[in-house]
């Protein structure tokens, strides 16, 4: 690689990690809220306009982007071969979009709140809590556990037969079989994850190639708009623009954490990144409206200027001035996004099975509904906390 980034976790890219995942987990909550304001959901397709809450996946999309390279270095210099890397690399998209299909096909047979589908023959509730679980059994990190390669493989096969069999139970509201709708964010994220990875092994590590190709997959995006070529192209175009932003995230970790670079240097090349972002976005906004639904590039754009800009002030405060101690809070969430993701899902798809609301009906809209939403997260920060005592860490 053409690069010298500095070894060990890096502490500030850990804080926007965790901080992006409370905020996830408050959005998702509030989703379900009445009577809310407006700049706390998520902007309609046609708005030309974001709020906070549409920056959330964007600055997901960076952070998975700001641990690229080191995990990539790491592992080369583990196994010094590209190969081990490439299928690493695919085994990893794989997971993440089979979790993703599942969870998407999950959330298209629901009828009510208690699971009711008369094409199932379980609730759609029991379905998805069993999915859940073997979703763990699969990629669930054993090294703790004390066991043999054998155990470890048996209760993993026993996970995809049973993720197999749910397949086969399956039936969505129609009464049709599981298709692919979309991918779910998770999915999302493999596509720009794999993306992303090729390209950084292919150039080395070389941030200006990294950065020549955020440019150009933001204009593949706009390529694979002309009017001329198919939906089924435009839809999947997204994941263009989506890659950029996690491009964007591994050129600002080229940038930051690159020891062969003067501090000076370096942080006047991110501001400079930062500009250039707003700049090329306020540029592009007569031709594309901000819209996270349609991915368009103007918002990608404002969302990594507006990502760069936190990682910045973080960096600051924890890299060079070392002001730490308040960032502990973060750390659980931080080393297990995965894991904090599906809780939320885990414990809703429990509820839905027995038949019972998790979230009470007083809480069901406007100012306690937002408090239900803060508490609801910072719990799910806890739980994430207390499952890593009993050894349980996702890891595709």
């Amino acid at each position: 690689m053409s690069n010298q980034l500095q070894t060990g976790r890096i502490l500030s890219i850990d804080v926007l990690r965790g901080f992006t995942i409370l905020t996830m987990i408050f959005v998702n909550e509030l989703a379900g809220i009445s009577d809310v304001p407006i700049w706390m959901k998520h902007m309609p397709a046609d708005a030309d306009a974001m709020t906070f809450v549409d920056i959330v996946f964007p600055s997901f999309l960076f952070i998975v982007g700001l641990s690229i390279p080191f995990a990539l270095d790491a592992r080369l210099k583990k196994e010094k071969k590209p190969m081990p890397m490439v299928l690493h690399i695919f085994k990893r998209f794989t997971g993440l979009l089979v979790v993703g299909f599942f969870m998407v096909n999950s959330d298209s047979a629901f009828y009510d709140i208690q699971g009711t589908n008369q094409n199932m023959v379980i609730t759609i509730g029991w379905w998805s809590l069993i999915m859940y679980i073997a979703v763990v059994l699969v990629w669930n990190d054993y090294k703790k556990w004390g066991l043999t390669s054998i155990q470890k493989k048996a209760i993993q096969f026993t996970g995809i037969a049973v993720l197999f069999l749910l397949f086969l139970l399956y039936r969505n509201q129609e009464g049709g079989r599981m298709g692919i709708q979309w991918w779910g964010i998770l999915g999302l994220i493999g596509w720009a994850y794999l993306f992303s990875c090729l390209t950084y092994l292919i150039y080395k590590g070389n941030k200006w190639l990294v950065g020549a190709s955020i440019i150009a997959f933001i204009g593949l995006y706009m390529v694979c708009q002309l009017p001329s070529l198919p939906n089924s192209v435009k839809n999947f175009s997204g994941n263009f623009t989506h890659t950029a932003t996690t491009l964007s995230g591994i050129f600002a970790s080229l940038v930051l954490f690159n020891q062969q670079t003067k501090e000076k240097n370096k942080q006047i090349l991110f501001l400079i990144f930062i500009l250039v972002c707003f700049v090329l976005g306020y540029l592009l906004r007569p031709y594309y409206s901000i819209s996270k639904i349609w991915a368009t590039p103007t918002w990608v754009l404002y969302s990594v200027g507006i990502c760069s800009i936190l990682l910045y002030l973080l960096y600051g405060v924890i890299e060079k001035l070392k002001l730490s101690q308040w960032t502990t809070f973060f750390q659980p969430a931080a080393s297990n996004p995965l894991l904090i993701y599906l809780i939320p899902y885990i414990l809703i798809s429990f509820c839905i099975a027995l038949g019972v609301d998790y979230r009470p009906a007083f809480f069901d809209a406007g100012t306690w509904g937002i408090v239900w939403s803060m508490v609801f997260s910072i719990v799910m920060m806890w739980l994430v906390k207390l499952l890593n005592r009993f050894n349980i860490y996702l890891k595709l």
